[in-house]
């Protein structure tokens, strides 16, 4: 009977055992069943925020989308997370309403850059192209010059002593590092004088001075046809024999018409025309030819009709 009653004492405790494995496992289902329930609860939150803010479902997760393990990192987690959204929410508002038309509007500008940047490089290579221009046309001016320039300088200093019948002269640059746009020094030593600046001269020094420089640059490239206007007015008649040497030695290839009032001039020339008023507002210009005069100073051809200027 004791060992009967033993064995339901031990039958009684397993019982009993079970009964508060089986509570305690009600209660953890219980928790479980809670804990379920607030983490559905939690997942459709997160659901519903996803869908609000950025348009997803959470059937739109990738396959490999992992929850976070515990409750301590996913609150971590969704601060940061949170904290995030309100960043980007707060650029969103700044940026203001969406331009629906912000693609066709990207495109035009596009078109237009590239147009206007097309014509950049258009004006870029234009520019290249005339700086290269201007650069060789400078260089060819510049080889002329310098070559016409010691023309000038040779005839000068002939033609100056010739007319002077001796001293120095010479013309330079200023500065010979821009020719082009140097500013030219003329220097005149007529013989037995000192070597002078050309304000420092007399006035027939001056103007034979400015004959010479004249006839240098006029020998460089000769002309059919030379006029002179007055030319010889400050020159005495020693200097006008002078003037009348140099017109005499280029007057083979070229013809002078010199505007004058000089005897010896006019003595000099091969035709004269003078203008005459011998009715009152009535000019009229006479010709005579000098080879028609003769020994007495008689016109032995008759000259032509005077013309009537008016």
């Amino acid at each position: 009977m004791s060992e009967l009653q033993r064995e339901i004492g031990e039958i009684d405790g397993t019982l009993n055992s079970i009964r508060r494995e089986r509570e305690q496992a009600n209660e953890d289902r219980h928790k479980l069943e809670l804990e379920l329930e607030r983490i559905t609860s939690r997942r459709t939150s997160i659901a519903e925020r996803m869908q609000d803010n950025f348009g997803l479902s959470m059937d739109n997760l990738p396959a490999d989308f992992e929850f976070f393990p515990n409750e301590e990192e996913a609150e971590r987690e969704e601060t940061a997370a949170s904290a995030l959204v309100e960043e980007l929410q707060l650029k969103i508002q700044k940026l203001g309403p969406v331009n629906v038309l912000a693609i066709e509007e990207y495109d035009q500008e596009k078109e237009r850059l590239d147009f206007l940047t097309r014509q950049r490089d258009d004006l870029v290579s234009a520019r290249s192209s005339l700086l290269k221009l201007i650069e060789e046309i400078n260089k060819t001016a510049r080889e002329r010059f310098l070559d016409t320039f010691s023309k000038v300088q040779n005839n000068f200093h002939e033609i100056f002593t010739s007319l002077f019948e001796g001293g120095q002269a010479h013309v330079s640059l200023v500065d010979e590092s821009d020719p082009l746009e140097s500013p030219i020094e003329v220097i005149a030593r007529p013989r037995g004088k000192k070597m002078l600046g050309l304000g420092l001269l007399s006035g027939g020094e001056k103007a034979l001075t400015a004959l010479a420089l004249l006839f240098a640059i006029y020998t460089v490239k000769p002309s059919p046809f030379c006029i002179l206007d007055e030319a010889d007015a400050p020159l005495d008649d020693a200097n006008i024999d002078r003037f009348l040497s140099i017109i005499r030695r280029y007057s083979r290839n070229t013809q002078f018409i010199i505007v004058t009032h000089n005897k010896r001039t006019m003595e000099f020339a091969d035709c004269l025309y003078g203008v005459t008023m011998q009715d009152a507002g009535v000019s009229k210009v006479v010709s005579v030819s000098l080879s028609q005069v003769g020994e007495d100073g008689r016109i032995e051809q008759s000259a032509p009709e005077p013309q009537h200027v008016g």
